[in-house]
């Protein structure tokens, strides 16, 4: 007899977004980690449950610059662990948040190259402002 433990989470995948001018989102971009399955009892033996799914990554690359509208939202959070089949004993872990990079020239022939974030917008985790 052998333990069901619950299934992993599925990772939540890359998203690269590059263009040559500004780059604006006003929606959005939703790569999370799937939760895990969760643990069954097999007999006398309790299974675990799955681990939660790491969070994906999301480039937004932009020669002149990148604007996050009011309605954006870039989410690359982990997933929840799973169930155990002895709840709060063999629960599975979470899965790891992803990574949000927004990327602008360090010099520019540009003026208007910059990162221009509504105050409603959401970013989470925080997103690693990088020049190239």
């Amino acid at each position: 007899v052998v333990a069901q433990n619950g299934e992993g989470g599925a990772g939540g995948g890359a998203v690269l977004f590059a263009c040559d001018g500004v780059l604006t989102l006003n929606g959005r971009v939703l790569v999370d980690g799937a939760p895990g399955g969760v643990g069954l009892v097999n007999g006398a033996l309790f299974g675990g449950g799955g681990g939660g799914g790491a969070g994906g990554a999301v480039v937004l690359q932009a020669l002149q610059g990148v604007r996050l509208g009011r309605a954006a939202q870039i989410v690359a959070t982990g997933g929840a662990g799973g169930a155990g089949a002895d709840p709060g004993v063999n629960d599975g872990g979470a899965g790891g948040d992803g990574a949000v990079r927004v990327a602008v020239p360090v010099q520019s022939r540009f003026p208007a190259t910059t990162l221009v974030v509504a105050p409603a917008a959401v970013i989470a985790p925080a997103a690693d402002l990088t020049g190239f």
